[in-house]
């Protein structure tokens, strides 16, 4: 199934099918005030998962429900353009970590940071400067290796820890910080933060050049999620209750779904798609796609402002 997340939604957004006649089933089910609904036998593995998810919505949204929300409601974003704050937007993410001692610039009269604070922050982007360079070229040389763009096709900025690629494409940044959970560590991020093309998510090249450095899909969500109310009712669903796992104090839930080797991280504002297995971009933007159309039919706080 194609990653729609860089095609603008155009009033007719609908739900994909996952083969066997499923959207046949779901579209019977849509508007049905059942408290169950019994599955065909056709319906296992992967396909049941999502069936599950699916029933969410036929116990608590609007029967008239027409608008079809997906990843395909997020729109281009180009570099001059004004984003609204109610638009769905998402991001590939990828960090990875380490302590700062080891940051090239770290000498041995330094001093580890052993507190949060502004100055500790700036002292790990002033040492991890070099090291984002150091990244920042690696992927400038990979980008123009398979995209072939010429040189005034490039927008390249990086300073201060902080680095910034414009393309035709996409842009991306890299970024150093100090770790928020270990103030003795560091964690350098690379995002893709904006796509410019419909087509670009889908292409070869840009799985080949991001696998290794984003393992994570992050879409922010306009309003609020009652994530009460969703811990709830997937708690009451006996096939899935075992993938889900939350916070005591409800702040955030979590759902590992094997059939689709997917994680799903969800917050009053964000959810984070990633595999349960090893980086695969292709992979995670197709999952990811299945799993947020049902999310969005089950009405988890995405509607399009």
């Amino acid at each position: 199934m194609p990653w729609r997340a860089t095609q603008e939604l155009t009033g007719s957004c609908y739900f994909e099918t996952f083969g066997d006649g499923l959207f046949g089933f779901l579209h019977e089910k849509l508007g049905k005030d059942e408290e169950s609904i019994d599955f065909p036998t056709s319906c296992k593995g992967e396909k049941q998962e999502i069936c599950i998810l699916f029933t969410l919505i036929t116990r608590k949204a609007d029967p008239a429900l027409k608008s079809r929300c997906s990843l395909s409601s997020f729109a281009l974003i180009s570099a001059q353009q004004t984003v609204s704050p109610h638009r769905q937007q998402s991001r590939i993410v990828g960090s990875v970590q380490g302590r700062v001692r080891k940051l090239s610039g770290y000498q041995k009269s330094h001093h580890i940071p052993d507190g949060h604070h502004a100055a500790a922050q700036a002292f790990v982007r002033k040492v991890g400067q070099q090291n984002v360079k150091d990244a920042m070229d690696q992927l400038y040389a990979d980008i123009r290796s398979l995209f072939e763009y010429k040189r005034k096709e490039f927008a390249y900025t990086c300073e201060d820890g902080f680095g910034v690629i414009k393309t035709p494409d996409f842009d991306l940044q890299i970024r150093i910080d100090q770790c928020t959970e270990d103030a003795k560590t560091y964690a350098l991020t690379t995002e893709i933060v904006a796509l410019h093309t419909e087509t670009i998510a889908q292409d070869e090249r840009f799985h080949a050049c991001f696998t290794h450095h984003c393992e994570q899909l992050v879409v922010e969500v306009p309003g609020s999620i009652n994530l009460d109310d969703k811990i709830d009712a997937i708690e009451a669903i006996p096939e899935i209750a075992d993938c889900l796992d939350y916070e005591p104090d409800g702040s955030s839930f979590e759902l590992k779904l094997p059939k689709l080797d997917l994680q799903i991280l969800v917050t009053d504002c964000e959810i984070t798609f990633q595999l349960l297995t090893s980086r695969n971009l292709r992979k995670l933007l197709d999952h990811s796609q299945k799993a947020f159309d049902i999310l969005a039919e089950a009405d988890l706080g995405l509607k399009l402002g």
